[in-house]
């Protein structure tokens, strides 16, 4: 027949004449101008192979548009590690590291950098798809496994679009930073708390409450709402409870790191 049908995990089928039949970049469109009518067409007719390899190679290529200006600060980035690792390694190891040992250590492989983008975009998402999946379970919404993928795998593509305005912005201020996010407040906020556990866990919270990352959150909010039937409390209860463990658990691993940090310079 010539209508969608959405199968649900308990074997029902619900037919809607009203949904409308969209391509790839149709959805690709309309995630970010009609989510409502696009998410239904995608939960009735999920796609998940071109959506993952499309968020997997298009922040590389968005990347690529400033490939020196990217890898200028991915080599400063290194060459700081770099510092404080061989710092640490005199303090506490009693081992001196040649300026050859440094330089090796500080070097960005191009290639090398671009696969972690992918992967790191990938494994971020399906983790968080992971959870959005039981969650839905949990509260005893419909739906199956490949059609939440697809909610989110396309919901993604507004942290796509705020890369790439990132990186268009880059030409002007020559920046390949463009802070969206309560990070902007975080100079204000942690001022004297560099180094502590603290600052690393704050300034990684706020710079995560972004406009892009709440919008990416509606979106799937959205799909979520028409695929599980459950209440919009409940819809709103499941995504709060992903943002927060995404937020718990980026924001300790970054507390551990730049205190892990801090008392390393403190002690040199």
């Amino acid at each position: 027949m010539d209508d969608f049908q959405v199968p649900f995990n308990d074997g029902s089928i619900i037919e809607d004449e009203d949904v409308k039949k969209m391509n790839f970049f149709q959805r690709i469109i309309g995630v970010i101008v009609s989510p409502g009518e696009t998410m239904k067409s995608i939960i009735a007719k999920p796609s998940v192979v071109i959506p993952i390899i499309f968020t997997a190679i298009v922040p590389v290529l968005i990347y690529l548009m400033r490939f020196s200006l990217y890898m200028d600060n991915a080599n400063a980035a290194a060459k700081k590690v770099a510092k404080r690792m061989a710092d640490f390694y005199i303090e506490h190891l009693n081992i001196k590291m040649t300026p050859e040992q440094i330089a090796n250590m500080s070097k960005v492989n191009p290639i090398t950098t671009f696969i972690s983008i992918a992967i790191g975009a990938l494994l971020a998402w399906f983790v968080g798809t992971v959870i959005l999946f039981a969650l839905i379970k949990i509260f005893r919404g419909k739906g199956s496994f490949k059609q939440v993928i697809s909610i989110s795998i396309y919901s993604y593509v507004i942290l796509l679009l705020g890369t790439l305005i990132t990186v268009l912005v880059s030409f002007i201020t020559g920046s390949i930073k463009l802070d969206l996010s309560l990070g902007i407040f975080s100079d204000q906020i942690l001022s004297g708390q560099q180094g502590t556990f603290l600052f690393g866990f704050m300034y990684t919270v706020l710079s995560s409450i972004s406009i892009f990352a709440i919008w990416n959150y509606i979106v799937v909010g959205i799909g979520t709402y028409h695929l599980s039937k459950l209440s919009k409390t409940k819809v709103v209860i499941i995504l709060s409870i992903i943002f927060v463990l995404y937020l718990l658990f980026t924001g300790i691993s970054a507390g551990f790191s730049e205190a892990t940090m801090g008392l390393i310079s403190a002690k040199l």
